[in-house]
């Protein structure tokens, strides 16, 4: 899976408003919440035209949350994809650094917590 796929990955969880530690009862329970809220008969004619197409937007939107997410082989899938985006947003592992970018100063010891101890003291 390349960094172009993992970057359209949506948060499913953020959508049905739970975290990704739910369990699958609190996942079933956000989504009919949900599905109730945005359903196209509950909106009614009382909305106007835009509120409805969005509702029914969100609706559709929440309905495939819930397919996705109420599938443990599918949610599974969709957590490693979403962790990949997080593990490729946070360490950007296939940055390359010349020795052209790198500061050195002759005179300045090093910060570190090692201690370089000469060969011949082993």
């Amino acid at each position: 899976m390349g960094t172009g796929f993992t970057e359209q990955v949506p948060d499913l969880y953020s959508l049905l408003q739970v975290q990704q530690c739910a369990s699958y009862d609190e996942l079933k329970q956000s989504y009919q919440r949900l599905v109730l809220k945005y359903h196209p008969d509950k909106i009614g004619g009382h909305q106007s035209p835009e509120d409805q197409v969005a509702a029914q937007d969100m609706f559709v939107a929440v309905d495939k949350a819930w397919k996705t997410l109420g599938d443990p082989t599918l949610r599974k899938e969709y957590d490693a994809r979403l962790n990949e985006k997080t593990v490729s947003q946070e360490f950007p592992v296939d940055e390359e650094i010349t020795l052209a970018d790198m500061d050195f100063d002759e005179g300045r010891v090093p910060l570190s917590r090692c201690v370089l101890v000469p060969l011949s003291l082993w």
